[in-house]
């Protein structure tokens, strides 16, 4: 796939339970039950969005014989109508790319090595559709690879959708759509299963960071004025990881827990033009149930869950609001153009509150085209930052559960920026790369064998910083047409 990638960093951030609980029972203070080390942090695919279009001139009137020649169809018509009805047209879009990098920081490998990991990317992507009058069907589909050379972090990204587009006339798209997403992360090394050998740094490898999501949505878009455009939709998703051989539901049930979930997701959005700002607002409300996950007390983050004592809590249910205002400011004729964008996010964990958290994510990208049309250099540099911000009640210290690094709320940044590029822009073949640094820093109380959960060998130290490097090429081939009915 060959598209911009942003950092997914999934954290495993534990902390110990209540006296009263086991160290089985030692509460992750994210959500995600992921690796220690900050893995997902290396690409998996080379970055790069589509290609801007220009903007193309207003055709001349259709009365002026040199506009459009004698029969010929008005230039300003829409796609559909330049077809005859019971035409079919099909076509597709494909990029393939291949590219050499080197990763490395303390997050990427903290239970293997600080030192510099070299790794290889292939990758294809490839969008067929079929069109016939105002119906479109179409297949994208996507895979990539990363291998690394002497780590644990090889890595598989597939995906495939199914989408039909209903469009009878320009103010007015409904779109009905399931797919299927797959992650394989084979043998990864695990924090949360030492061993006491010198293999593989003293961990088992896993296959539980791997998983499954398959989603089913509708759409509908609307052009309620000139230049505005309104979205709505719905989708939900059933995400089904790999299950553990060393997982055990009715003695451990807290330990090595698949991440299965459902979740159901309402999306609106509105976004217009102003001359060179095009300012849009987003807004989403979702609901994620686990299968195997138990909530957890406020506090103390004890799930009651295991043999004997007191009844479990309830299975884990969050829900929660996302608000998005973003703008595009276009520059130069689109020689430069700036994005900037704000999403806030509130996440309420229903039982009792131990996750509930107010995430707040800025992003700035700055696009530029360089050059003469066949020599143009495109360049993508973008920062990220995000902080969470956990509940007042969300986290006691005290018995068996230590006291935060400072302060007495759970608290983290995140941040990452990035510089890619490709170059020659508009050929079918051209060079890309990209060179980004990430870094985490958090209050979270580090994991220390024998001390933190006293009775387990975990290492975790939840702070990092990583760099990432690579150079490679990329084949594209837009809008082929490969059949037409007439």
């Amino acid at each position: 796939m060959i598209s911009s990638w942003c950092a997914s960093l999934v954290m495993s951030l534990a902390l110990a339970a209540s006296a009263a609980g086991t160290d089985d029972d030692v509460a992750p203070i994210a959500e995600e039950d992921a690796p220690a080390v900050n893995t997902d942090d290396a690409p998996s695919s080379t970055p790069g969005k589509k290609k801007s279009k220009k903007k193309k001139k207003r055709p001349p009137p259709a009365d002026d014989a040199s506009a459009t020649g004698e029969g010929a169809p008005a230039k300003n018509k829409t796609r559909r109508q330049t077809r005859e009805d019971g035409d079919v047209v099909v076509k597709v879009d494909a990029k393939a790319a291949l590219g050499e990098g080197v990763i490395t920081g303390d997050g990427i490998h903290r239970s293997v090595d600080a030192s510099p990991v070299a790794m290889s990317i292939v990758s294809a992507d490839f969008d067929p559709s079929v069109q016939w009058w105002a119906f479109q069907l179409s297949l994208p589909t996507k895979i990539e690879h990363r291998e690394t050379w002497g780590a644990h972090l090889s890595r598989t990204d597939a995906s495939s959708t199914l989408a039909l587009d209903f469009k009878p006339m320009r103010q007015f798209k409904a779109t009905l759509e399931g797919g299927v997403a797959a992650i394989a992360k084979p043998a990864w090394l695990d924090p949360y299963q030492p061993i006491d050998n010198l293999v593989d740094n003293g961990l088992v490898p896993t296959d539980r960071r791997s998983r499954v999501d398959t989603t089913f949505g509708a759409r509908l878009m609307a052009v309620p004025w000139s230049k505005t455009f309104a979205r709505f939709g719905y989708a939900f998703t059933r995400s089904t990881t790999t299950r553990d051989p060393a997982f055990d539901p009715l003695e451990r049930p807290n330990h090595l827990t698949p991440r299965n979930n459902d979740e159901h997701r309402l999306h609106a959005s509105l976004k217009t033009t102003f001359g060179a700002l095009k300012p849009g607002m987003s807004v989403s409300a979702f609901q994620r149930e686990w299968f195997f996950v138990f909530a957890r007390d406020a506090g103390t983050g004890s799930t009651h869950a295991g043999p004997g004592g007191d009844p479990p809590n309830h299975l884990q249910l969050f829900r929660g609001l996302e608000l998005e205002p973003e703008a595009t400011l276009t520059l130069l004729d689109e020689a430069v153009v700036v994005d900037v964008g704000w999403c806030l996010r509130l996440v309420d964990d229903v039982y009792a509150g131990y996750y509930t958290r107010m995430e707040n994510r800025f992003t700035v990208g700055v696009q530029t085209h360089t050059g003469p049309q066949d020599l143009r250099l495109e360049t993508r540099t973008r920062f990220d930052f995000n902080h969470v911000l956990y509940g007042d009640n969300a986290y006691t210290a005290g018995g068996r559960h230590p006291a935060l690094d400072d302060g007495d709320r759970r608290t983290l940044r995140r941040s990452r920026v990035s510089v890619a590029a490709r170059f020659p822009e508009n050929a079918p073949l051209h060079l890309v790369g990209e060179l980004a640094a990430s870094a985490q820093v958090t209050n979270f109380p580090d994991y220390v064998p024998g001390v933190f959960p006293r009775t387990q060998n975990y290492v975790v130290d939840w702070d990092y910083q990583n760099l990432s490097a690579w150079l490679g090429l990329e084949v594209a081939l837009d809008d082929l047409r490969l059949w037409q009915s007439r």
